[in-house]
């Protein structure tokens, strides 16, 4: 009865899930057609067209690979069932609207027209679903043990959401006594003095640095994807004969929630590492765009300078995101070992964190 309920699930959530995406793309796609400045893809679409008058030109085929990596993770979630892939699609789309679709662009309704006439399931995983849980002697779990886990580890994530929520917040109020806060303001100044450059000597220093900063993007991504790629043999070794240090629950359905749990940080560092190579990406183009040429577009200087910073930051801000998850993932990888190791691991981060995130 499992396997025709789990069959029939393959053949209606797996086909809505892809639905949801290419739905969202349609609209999308749409979108851009008829209202190009209401979308990021269409903006960046307006700069690169002014961009191109005065350096070459640029093509969406960058886009459409970096929506071929989007696509790759509702299918890859597929591995673990239809309900993880169909919850990935729909949360993607409503991250992807966010992302994609910008209002407070003001642009001329001439120019929506030249640009909208001038654009161009395993065997061997089912088989291990119906394997008996098999513990070592010395591995009986007893319910003091079991308390452990379903105290200490949500207090940990407690404490670890709890530090990074107040961080958001002293970000928001007070960001000159915060690392990310300056870095943003400084990150304004120095997109507005490359910009109001007349003679655009610093567009090659400008290149360069996006370069440096997509190269460290491409790493942390590259680091994600090949740690999620490497947990099968980790999970087989501690599987055959796992001790837990201090406490807690070692069994095999134990043991599987918490390498998904990692294998959930690592693609989240992945995705994040991705998004932030995209708007670095734009940044790169669109901070050469000399204000001279907004002048004559009737366009205020003021907010291509705003625009561009914006598309700074969110590359920053992803990136800061993706090493996060990093941080999220040594915890949640010290809770093989138990929920004291984890526990302690959440307090001893949210101590060296704040030194690190806190400029007073």
């Amino acid at each position: 009865m499992m396997k025709k309920t789990s069959k029939e699930l393959d053949y209606v959530l797996v086909p809505m899930g892809m639905a949801v995406m290419v739905a969202y793309h349609a609209w999308l796609l749409l979108r851009i057609r008829r209202r190009p400045a209401t979308t990021v893809i269409g903006i960046n679409a307006i700069n690169r067209r002014i961009w191109v008058r005065h350096v070459m030109e640029e093509a969406y085929f960058w886009s459409l690979g970096v929506r071929a990596f989007y696509f790759s993770c509702p299918v890859f979630l597929w591995l673990f069932g239809p309900i993880p892939m169909f919850a990935s699609c729909l949360a993607m789309v409503c991250a992807l609207y966010f992302l994609d679709v910008y209002t407070e662009w003001d642009e001329k309704p001439e120019e929506e027209e030249e640009l909208n006439g001038n654009g161009d399931g395993d065997d061997g995983g089912a088989a291990a679903c119906h394997e008996q849980p098999k513990m070592a002697a010395g591995n009986r779990v007893t319910p003091q043990q079991d308390v452990l886990d379903y105290v200490l580890v949500p207090m940990g994530m407690a404490v670890m959401v709890a530090y990074h929520a107040w961080l958001l917040l002293r970000i928001r109020r007070r960001p000159a006594t915060t690392v990310i806060g300056i870095n943003a303001i400084n990150r304004r100044i120095w997109v507005r003095h490359v910009m109001e450059e007349p003679s655009g000597k610093h567009a090659v220093l400008a290149v360069q640095t996006m370069r440096n900063s997509i190269m460290a993007s491409t790493v942390l991504a590259s680091v994600a994807i090949t740690l999620s790629s490497l947990r099968r043999r980790p999970r087989h070794l501690l599987s055959s004969g796992h001790a837990v240090v201090g406490g807690g629950v070692a069994g095999e359905a134990e043991l599987s929630v918490k390498f998904f749990a990692i294998l959930v940080c690592f693609l989240l560092a992945f995705l994040l590492n991705v998004q932030s190579i995209r708007y670095y990406s734009h940044t790169g183009l669109l901070v050469n765009v000399p204000l001279h040429a907004h002048r004559h577009r009737r366009r205020r200087p003021g907010l291509a300078v705003d625009y561009v910073t914006a598309t700074l930051n969110r590359g920053s801000y992803f990136w800061s995101l993706g090493v996060r998850a990093f941080y999220f993932s040594c915890p949640v990888f010290l809770w093989l070992f138990g929920p004291i190791p984890m526990f302690a691991a959440c307090l001893a981060m949210v101590c060296a964190l704040y030194f690190l995130d806190v400029y007073t």
